[in-house]
């Protein structure tokens, strides 16, 4: 479930873990805060830096153990299979708390569905058109993928490894106010759906319902009341929409269930909580307006960050080899002590600092499991912080893995990924 003042990169790639969370949150952003310094080019003089003539200058400052730099950045490796990430969920026993929660759950269980995107993580979502398949849920929950899986629920299997997942296609979005519209390859011939609410607007105090898979506990029911109405609600650099703010017990993984009423009615969808300043029981949804809204759009509604996406995919990830003939290599001693913290690497006509590269930097790649990767940084944008980082986890030379930071605040908001090991983004997402 999306989140707002709060690290962003949670738990990339282990499925599972990005599906529930586990109870766990991965902090990416500490890699940007300690490289934050990031001033262009460096003082030579000051920084000790002494020009590598050669590509065995480079091999031999390499092996010398450019390794100073103590930067921890966690990476989950996770590219699992889909039975696999299926086993990682785990089943819940409802309990329910009166005869109106019984018959809700009940009206809408059938209704509410399981988002999967393969390899990255998952959400809620609901039908709203039987005859034609269509599904609302977030765009976050989507990852920017065009195809995902879905599956429904089952009240006599409760094992989510066996569940049946049908395609779905991602037809219309709008990025700015976190809303998908997917389409199903084949419709069941017992779809249901769940209705929105026609008569009246949502009211302060009114009890709502919602089902989501909040901490893999999946088609689990919370319920609460609506706390306040908030029109043109800013909840992201980009994203504004009219929400609703409810108490009802929300979770990462209830991201795109409905939000009911006391008849079973749609009235929003679940969409993020604000949990600044350790506040408690802040959870909001977007409004029916919103999502009826993208639904009569001509064309999608896209973000900076859903823009870079779209050209994320098929970006080019150079090796080092590559690096090493196009620039000029310094090896950079900042404290003076004949400790090699990084090496600059500089434009040969200018002279200018656009790279730097970290050996084997602290790196873990599986929460309790640390290991060594290759950083090479760059400051792209010219802010004076770096905003673009290539990681090789390998060890090998290549990159497998990039992180952008595309509003400067020192947290990457775009992943692209190597998943193939030819050189190429094969799949990105917005965090």
């Amino acid at each position: 479930m999306r989140k707002t003042h709060i690290s962003i990169l949670t738990a990339l790639f282990c499925f599972g873990t990005l599906l529930c969370l586990l109870g766990q949150e991965q902090d990416y952003n500490r890699l940007f805060r300690t490289l934050k310094n990031f001033a262009g080019p460096i003082n030579l003089s000051k920084d000790h830096a002494q020009l590598i003539e050669s590509n065995a200058e480079i091999k031999s400052v390499l092996e010398s153990g450019l390794n100073a730099a103590n930067l921890f950045s966690p990476y989950t490796k996770g590219h699992k299979d889909l039975k696999s990430i299926v086993n990682a969920l785990s089943t819940y026993h409802f309990t329910l708390r009166s005869p109106k929660s019984t018959e809700v759950y009940q009206k809408a269980v059938h209704s509410t569905v399981l988002i999967v995107a393969p390899d990255i993580g998952s959400g809620a979502g609901f039908v709203i058109d039987k005859s034609n398949g269509l599904i609302i849920t977030n765009f976050h929950v989507t990852s920017g993928l065009k195809n995902l899986l879905v599956a429904f629920y089952d009240e006599n299997n409760q094992d989510p490894t066996k569940l049946k997942f049908v395609p779905a296609s991602v037809i219309r979005y709008s990025a700015k106010r976190d809303i998908a519209v997917l389409k199903l390859s084949t419709v069941p011939t017992d779809l249901q759906q769940v209705y929105f609410e026609e008569v009246g607007k949502p009211i302060v105090g009114e009890a709502v319902h919602t089902i989501g898979h909040p901490l893999s506990l999946t088609w689990t029911y919370s319920s609460g009341t609506i706390t306040a109405i908030r029109n043109q609600f800013q909840f992201g650099k980009e994203e504004v929409a009219d929400v609703i703010q409810i108490d009802a017990s929300i979770s990462p993984g209830n991201s795109g269930g409905p939000l009911m009423d006391e008849s079973g009615n749609v009235i929003g969808m679940i969409t993020f909580s604000d949990v600044a300043q350790n506040a408690q029981n802040l959870n909001f949804a977007l409004s029916a307006k919103d999502i009826k809204a993208v639904l009569s759009l001509a064309k999608n509604e896209d973000t900076t960050k859903s823009q870079t996406l779209q050209k994320l995919v098929g970006f080019k990830l150079a090796s080092m080899d590559e690096f090493w003939r196009s620039y000029k290599a310094y090896s950079v001693d900042e404290k003076g002590d004949g400790k090699n913290v990084y090496i600059s690497l500089r434009n040969p006509q200018t002279g200018k600092e656009e790279f730097r590269y970290y050996k084997e930097a602290e790196f873990e790649f599986e929460p309790g499991k640390k290991g060594k990767a290759n950083l090479l940084c760059a400051d792209i944008s010219n802010c004076g912080a770096i905003d673009f980082i290539m990681v090789d986890y390998k060890l090998d030379n290549k990159f497998e893995l990039v992180l952008i930071d595309i509003d400067h605040d020192g947290k990457p908001d775009i992943v692209g990924v190597d998943t193939e090991g030819k050189g190429f983004i094969t799949q990105a997402w917005i965090i």
